[in-house]
């Protein structure tokens, strides 16, 4: 059963590598989602080896879709951030804000601000500068309409002014 996930996602990052640069047209929408909602549900389950094994190539690789390499940086500055491997993170977010423009007005430009700003906070305790990136990707998630992220980069910021105890 793994052999076989494993096959599917090899032909599934396969067929990834062919889209352009930028997302604009229709095809490279679908292709740019279908990949996030696999990165998704592997983040979710707590796959991490099926996860590296399709974004690895994909950030490694000799793919020319910057769009698929900053969506496969994110997602893994996403793990090394949640294992608190702040040189890992640094890495991929750097390679993340290399290739920004190609991400600008999408889900992943909230993304790369909501971890920016947690890097900021945990590398350097850079609590300003966590709150500009939070209020960043809010700013992002609003104009997308994605209020289920809008509130995830509100309740980091509330979270972190009542820990502060400052009402």
């Amino acid at each position: 059963m793994r052999s076989k996930l494993t096959a599917i996602l090899i032909m599934g990052i396969a067929a990834l590598y062919g889209c352009g640069d930028i997302v604009h047209d229709n095809d490279s929408r679908i292709r740019l989602e279908s990949l996030e909602n696999e990165l998704n549900r592997l983040t979710i389950n707590g796959e991490w080896d099926s996860l590296f094994s399709i974004t690895y190539p994909l950030v490694y690789g000799d793919t020319t879709d910057t769009v698929l390499k900053v969506c496969a940086a994110l997602y893994n500055a996403q793990y090394w951030l949640y294992r608190e491997n702040l040189d890992s993170v640094m890495n991929y977010q750097n390679i993340a804000e290399r290739n920004l423009t190609s991400i600008e007005g999408t889900y992943l430009e909230g993304m790369y601000y909501a971890q920016e700003g947690m890097y900021q906070m945990k590398s350097k305790w850079d609590f300003p500068t966590m709150v500009a990136m939070l209020l960043r990707s809010y700013d992002v998630y609003k104009e997308l309409g994605e209020v289920s992220d809008m509130v995830y980069a509100l309740t980091n910021i509330v979270n972190f002014y009542y820990m502060r105890s400052d009402v």
